[in-house]
């Protein structure tokens, strides 16, 4: 994941991310877990074989899960894929993302239970993070044990 420092992504990571236009070349989307970094989607990374409309794939304000093809650091463009993400990778994606977005729910929980102030909590945070890779996972440990 991104920090509040404008890191890009890796080329061949998978990200998730919004499409927020639509051209006849392709479709500007913004990168979810990078602060809303800007990318593109080339009509010829869409879908295989050749793609007459764009929008008969992808709508605004849908989310995709994308494959990074290209970065260039110095303009911060970044050069993303469709047709290159397995269902697989799909799949994957989507359930890690669902997982952080249960830990930090199970996390604010936790806070608000226990009346935790902000330093507290990443205490908590970082103590899950020196064992486990998700949050959800040092919950679902807990309850299984």
């Amino acid at each position: 994941m991104a920090t509040e420092s404008q890191e890009l992504p890796e080329i061949g990571e998978i990200v998730i991310a919004t499409i927020t236009k639509l051209t006849d070349h392709g479709a500007y989307v913004t990168l979810d877990e990078y602060n809303s970094m800007q990318g593109f989607l080339h009509i010829s990374e869409i879908a295989p074989g050749w793609v007459r409309s764009v929008n008969k794939f992808v709508r605004e304000g849908e989310k995709k899960v994308l494959l990074v093809k290209k970065v260039n650091p110095n303009r911060s463009e970044i050069d993303l894929s469709l047709k290159q993400v397995s269902k697989e990778q799909q799949k994957k994606k989507l359930l890690e993302v669902k997982r952080i977005e249960k830990g930090q729910t199970l996390l604010q929980a936790v806070k608000d239970t226990a009346a935790l102030s902000d330093k507290e909590l990443e205490k908590l945070e970082d103590a899950i993070f020196s064992k486990y890779d998700f949050v959800y996972d040092a919950f679902f440990d807990v309850v299984t044990k």
